[in-house]
């Protein structure tokens, strides 16, 4: 996979401008959780908030990733961390509402997932 390729060589010798980093990283974790591997998407993700840790994105998509793998309470503790960092988004980028996306479509009923997206409004 050519995202794989780009960020190995990225890590080896980082030349990337931030913007294109992030971008890099938000892509090739979701091609991870596009093609089913949502366990590589999470492990990916963890490490970039290691690396950059208030983007809100790579929350958003670990959450998303969480979701996937059925993890309820790690998927709304990512997503809460996303809506707190929502405010460093890159220009033109938004956090999207979680109701309108499949990885969360089965918690849409649980008061649990309803209550915290209440509270991250």
């Amino acid at each position: 996979m050519q995202y794989d390729k780009a960020l190995e060589l990225e890590k080896q010798k980082p030349s990337f401008p931030r913007t294109m980093w992030l971008v890099l990283v938000d892509q090739l974790g979701m091609s991870y959780g596009i093609s089913g591997d949502p366990a590589k998407a999470q492990r990916l993700y963890e490490w970039a908030v290691t690396q950059e840790a208030e983007y809100p994105m790579f929350y958003y998509n670990l959450a998303c990733s969480f979701a996937e793998m059925d993890k309820h309470d790690d998927a709304i503790k990512n997503l809460r961390l996303a809506f707190k960092y929502k405010g460093n988004s890159i220009p033109g980028e938004s956090v999207p509402d979680p109701r309108t996306d499949s990885s969360f479509e089965k918690y849409l009923e649980s008061p649990e997932f309803k209550a915290a997206l209440e509270q991250m409004k």
